[in-house]
């Protein structure tokens, strides 16, 4: 399957794609995550940002790649920690903050 990557879309539409593509095409799953994350200055939350990091750690677990799939997955965290400093407890963060915690341990 050619990637779009590159091609101007959306942050979002590149973390739907590596999200779709994560388990069947991990490499090109890769691309769009990383892709995605060049363009994080388009998501309005923090929760929407810490979900992007989580798809680049998980697209970085999918090629093997563990030390890079660990570093999203804390960048992940701290972007959540930071947020419910600033924003409170928000449910959306807690649900974050629980999928960084499966992936990553206590």
């Amino acid at each position: 399957m050619p990637t779009t990557a590159g091609t101007g879309i959306s942050c979002e539409a590149h973390l739907a794609l590596a999200k779709e593509l994560v388990s069947t095409d991990p490499d090109s799953a890769l691309v769009h995550a990383l892709a995605a994350e060049k363009r994080l200055g388009e998501l309005r939350t923090n929760d929407e940002k810490a979900r992007a990091l989580i798809v680049l750690g998980d697209a970085h677990f999918g090629v093997r790649d563990l030390p890079a799939a660990l570093s999203a997955f804390q960048r992940a965290q701290r972007v959540v920690e930071e947020a419910v400093e600033k924003e409170g407890p928000l449910p959306s963060l807690g649900l974050s903050r629980s999928d960084v915690q499966a992936k990553t341990g206590p």
